[in-house]
């Protein structure tokens, strides 16, 4: 595994979230990473820095309008599946960059998958800070995600830790255990 920084900008280009992470596979499209419980996240947007209580594995694809988070608890268990709206993934010189669009998908376990972050949309497109086409295509990537993201297929996996990893290595052809 090598390491990687994860950069998200929003659209005016000023830094949203980092960290590093380690780069564990590409396959065609596709970017996994994974994130140890413990690491320092530098959170720009709100000035502050805090060290992460859960591990995860990001998925990124580098066409896609999406990335997303599988999180686990310390004791391994699934967390929350976390989708960020945002422009495909930029795989260039140790960094995975990419614009937050804002919405989010979230699913807990057991629970089906919401929007969140309807009026971080809205204050953006208002502030003039997302062109109207791409708060329409945020809007349209959110609601084609509510469609599938439920069913738990590939990126979407499993709501428990050892069908994630199952899917992962089958996905990524490596052994994560």
């Amino acid at each position: 595994m090598k390491p990687i920084r994860l950069q998200a900008t929003k659209s005016n280009d000023k830094p949203h979230m980092s960290w590093d992470a380690k780069l564990i596979a590409q396959s065609g499209d596709w970017i996994l990473t994974y994130t140890p419980s413990g690491t320092s996240v530098r959170h720009h947007t709100k000035n502050l820095t805090y060290i992460m209580g859960h591990s995860c594995f990001g998925v990124f694809n580098i066409h896609e309008f999406y990335n997303l988070f599988v999180d686990l608890n310390t004791d391994d268990s699934f967390k929350m599946l976390y989708i960020n709206v945002a422009t495909p993934a930029v795989l260039k010189d140790g960094k995975i960059s990419w614009i937050d669009l804002e919405l989010d998908v979230v699913r807990l376990p057991g629970k089906p998958a919401k929007i969140v972050d309807q009026e971080e949309l809205e204050e953006a497109k208002a502030a003039g800070l997302l062109s109207p086409e791409l708060a329409d295509k945020a809007q349209d990537v959110a609601a084609a995600l509510m469609k599938v993201v439920n069913k738990g297929d590939f990126p979407f996996l499993a709501a428990n830790r050892d069908e994630v990893i199952r899917v992962l290595e089958q996905q990524f052809s490596v052994d994560l255990s």
